[in-house]
C-alpha cells in the first residue's frame, strides 16, 4: 500500500507515545512519515528510546553467547554413557564482573559505543542510497535529513530481525538445532540468515523512505519540446518548435512521443510485459527512457526492480546447481540456497551507488524541472544487474575451468604486475560495467529533462 506524509498522520502532531510504538505499530510507511515529521524533541526522545533497546537487546546476545561458550558438556563414564546437564564454568554474575573489569576495551564498551554508532552511520548510508525515492522539491539538505528520519521508523523492525537473528545463532550454534531437520552442517542456514535478515531490512526500510514522501505540490512548469526542451507556451499545437521544428502536437499530445512502455501499460501479461521492458531497457536506452511516462505514480517501476532481483536469486540458484552437475565442481548442493543470495545483496549495492552517484548530481547541478522524474529511472536501471550476472558468471565459470585445466595439464593462470590474472579480469570488469551503468545514466538524463508526461 502506498502512503504519503499527507496520508499517514506525517502532517500531524503526534503524541510522544504514538511515534515512539509507530515502529511496531500500523504500517510501515506510516511509521517512517511519522518519525520524517514529528517534532525535533519527539524525535530525539523516540529515537533515544529505540537506540537503547537495541543497545540492550544486542547486549543480552552477547552476554549469553559469550556464557554459552563458557560451557563444557561431561560425559558421563560408565553404563549409558549419555549428555548430563551441561555445567558452566562461569557464572553469570561472574561473566558481567568481568565484563565490567575490561572496561570500554572489552565487551561492555563494544556493545555501549558499537551498537549506537553503527546505528547512525546505517542511517546516513540509507539517507545517501534511498534519498533519491524521497526527493521532491526540497532542498537536498531537508531531503537527506528527512530520508534519515525516515529511516529510523523502521527501528521496531530492526529490533525484530536483530533478536530473531540473534535467538536463530544461538539454536543453532549451541543447541545444534539444525539436526532436528536432519542437517549436519549449520554453516549454511546460519549464512543464508545473515543474509536474508539483511535483504529484508533492506526492505523494509526503503519502504519507511518511501511512506515519507510529500508530493503534495504538483509540477506546475511550461510544457517543453520534447526534442530540445524549447519553451512551448506561446506555441500553437498544430505549429512547429522554432527551435528544432519538431511537431508541436508530438510533444503535448499523451501517447505520441512518450507512448509509455509495455511494463507500465500492462501488455502481454505480466511475464512478456517484464522480460520485454527488461530487454528493450538493457539492449536500447534510449528509446526507452523516451517512451517512459515519468511522471505519476512509481508502484509499477519499484515492482519491477523487485522482480529483478527475484530473477537474479533464481538464475544463481540454477547456475551454481548447474556448476556441479555440469563440471563436477562447485558449491554443494545445500550450500546453493544461501550463496545465491550473495549476488541479490551486491547487486543492490552496485544499483544503489551507482544511482547515487549519478542521481544527486542531477540534483545539485538542476538537470531537471521536477526531481522526482528520476525515480523511476533509478527502479528501472536495475534490470542493468543482469550484465554483472553474466560477465561474473561466464568469467567465473571459464575460471574455474581454466583450474581444472591448468591441474591436468599445469596450465599456470599467470600474474600481472603481482596482480592474478582472475583478480585483474574482476577489477577491470566491475570498472568498465560501472562506468557504463553511468554513461547509461546520462542517456536516461536526456531522455527525461523534458518530459511532458
Amino acid at each position: 500500500m502506498e502512503v504519503s506524509a499527507a496520508s499517514s498522520g506525517g502532517g500531524r502532531d503526534v503524541g510522544l507515545a504514538e511515534l515512539i510504538f509507530a515502529p511496531l505499530r500500523g504500517p510501515i510507511g506510516v511509521a517512517g512519515a511519522k518519525f520524517a515529521s514529528a517534532p525535533w524533541g519527539k524525535f530525539a526522545i523516540a529515537t533515544v528510546t529505540w537506540i537503547l533497546l537495541l543497545t540492550l537487546a544486542g547486549g543480552s546476545v552477547r552476554f549469553y553467547i559469550d556464557w554459552e561458550k563458557s560451557r563444557f558438556r561431561w560425559f558421563a563414564s560408565g553404563t549409558g554413557g549419555g549428555n548430563s546437564t551441561p555445567v558452566y564454568s562461569q557464572t553469570p554474575g561472574g561473566l558481567w564482573s568481568d565484563w565490567q573489569s575490561e572496561g570500554l576495551r572489552g565487551p561492555f564498551g563494544n556493545i555501549a559505543i558499537g551498537i549506537p554508532a553503527a546505528f547512525c552511520g546505517l542511517v546516513v548510508l540509507v539517507a545517501i542510497f534511498l534519498g533519491p525515492d524521497l526527493h521532491s522539491t526540497r532542498s537536498i539538505p531537508a531531503t537527506l535529513v528527512r530520508a534519515a528520519r525516515a529511516s529510523i521508523g523502521a527501528s521496531g523492525w530492526l529490533l525484530i530481525v536483530g533478536a530473531c537473528a540473534g535467538i536463530g545463532y544461538i539454536l543453532f550454534e549451541f543447541h545444534h538445532l539444525q539436526l532436528a531437520f536432519g542437517i549436519a552442517d549449520q554453516g549454511s542456514i546460519l549464512f543464508a540468515g545473515a543474509i536474508g535478515s539483511i535483504l529484508l531490512m533492506l526492505s523494509i526500510v526503503g519502504r519507511c523512505v518511501v511512506g515519507a514522501r510529500d508530493d503534495s505540490a504538483p509540477y506546475q512548469g511550461p510544457p517543453r519540446c520534447e526534442g530540445c526542451g524549447y519553451e512551448l507556451t506561446h506555441v500553437p499545437d498544430s505549429g512547429l518548435c522554432p527551435e528544432c521544428r519538431c511537431e508541436v502536437e508530438r510533444s503535448l499530445r499523451p501517447g505520441l512521443w512518450r507512448c509509455g512502455i509495455a511494463w507500465e501499460r500492462g501488455e502481454r501479461g505480466t511475464a512478456g510485459a517484464l522480460l520485454a521492458s527488461a530487454a528493450s531497457l538493457i539492449l536500447a536506452p534510449r528509446k526507452f527512457y523516451s517512451c517512459l511516462c515519468v511522471r505519476g505514480d512509481d508502484r509499477r517501476a519499484r515492482r519491477f526492480s523487485a522482480w529483478q532481483f527475484r530473477m537474479i536469486w533464481i538464475g544463481a540458484f540454477v547456475w551454481l546447481i548447474s556448476l556441479r552437475t555440469v563440471l563436477g565442481d562447485g558449491p554443494r548442493r545445500q550450500d546453493c540456497v544461501a550463496l545465491a543470495l550473495i549476488p541479490v545483496l551486491a547487486g543492490w549495492g552496485v544499483w544503489r551507488i551507482m544511482a547515487a552517484i549519478s542521481v544527486w548530481w542531477w540534483y545539485a547541478a538542476g538537470e531537471l524541472s521536477d526531481p522526482r522524474w528520476s525515480r523511476k529511472v533509478v527502479q528501472y536501471e536495475a534490470a542493468f544487474l543482469w550484465t554483472f550476472c553474466l560477465v561474473f558468471g561466464s568469467g567465473f565459470t571459464i575460471g574455474l575451468w581454466l583450474v581444472q585445466r591448468s591441474v591436468t595439464r599445469r596450465l599456470p593462470l599467470g600474474w600481472f604486475f603481482g596482480i592474478p590474472l582472475p583478480m585483474l579480469f574482476f577489477l577491470a570488469s566491475v570498472g568498465t560495467l560501472v562506468l557504463i551503468g553511468l554513461y547509461r545514466y546520462r542517456i536516461a538524463l536526456r531522455a527525461i529533462r523534458w518530459a511532458n508526461f
